[in-house]
């Protein structure tokens, strides 16, 4: 009899084990956000500042926020192509590609975000923004926050938000209409994919959720299409 308890208990002790093993996580989901954001993947050196102040009660802000996190590789590719080039008459396969770069960054707890859509066209040697939005959580005081966004400006570009008018912004819209728009230091090395740029914009109160002229700038950094990132293994 105390034999076959044994048995019994071994086989409920396994059993226990079993079902353990089987509600663990496989592994960690890396930071989580008040809205359970999880971001699994990091890579340091994107940077976004922003200062303004509210034209509803002028309350002023002046936000420096690093961003190294992001959700999946989408949210840190490029896209490459190699397209025919005229030559003449003829249009002939040349040993040139035109590039669209895919950036997303998140703050550690998702209250702040910054995207980029950019085409490089290295034929040409030109860079043009596509889309670029951000959308800050700014501490007005110790107890008060208030969002900062990119606002619908007629590009077209929609982006995904909690605000009906949170809208993508593109170069031509950045560089038009009072507004000014500079990238500059832009280095794209194709072989290891590694992106780099500074940027610096002023946008006027009709682009950004202020009301108010709004200064933004900062770096981007990022090695694209690199699972080695995951910071959960």
């Amino acid at each position: 009899m105390k034999k076959i308890n044994q048995i019994l208990w071994g086989a409920a002790l396994l059993a226990v084990v079993a079902f353990s093993s089987s509600c663990k996580k496989t592994s960690d989901p890396g930071p989580a956000g008040a809205d359970g954001v999880r971001f699994p993947y990091k890579q340091t050196g994107t940077t976004l500042n922003i200062a303004g102040n509210f034209y509803s009660d002028d309350a002023s802000f002046d936000n420096e926020i690093k961003l190294p996190f992001f959700a999946s590789l989408d949210e840190n590719r490029v896209e490459e192509s190699a397209p025919l080039a005229r030559r003449g008459n003829a249009r002939t396969s040349v040993a040139v590609e035109d590039n669209d770069f895919y950036i997303t960054r998140y703050d550690s707890i998702g209250n702040s975000t910054l995207s980029f859509k950019i085409h490089y066209d290295s034929f040409n040697d030109e860079v043009y923004v596509n889309d670029f939005h951000f959308n800050v959580k700014t501490n007005i005081t110790e107890t008060t926050y208030k969002n900062v966004y990119t606002t619908d400006g007629g590009s077209g570009f929609r982006t995904s938000g909690p605000y009906q008018n949170e809208d993508g912004l593109s170069e031509y819209t950045m560089t038009n209409n009072g507004n000014s728009f500079l990238l500059t230091n832009w280095i794209y090395d194709a072989p290891t994919k590694q992106l780099g740029f500074d940027y610096a914009a002023t946008l006027t109160g009709a682009y950004n959720s202020t009301g108010n002229n709004l200064t933004v700038s900062g770096t981007v950094k990022a090695k694209l299409k690199e699972s080695s990132l995951r910071i959960a293994q």
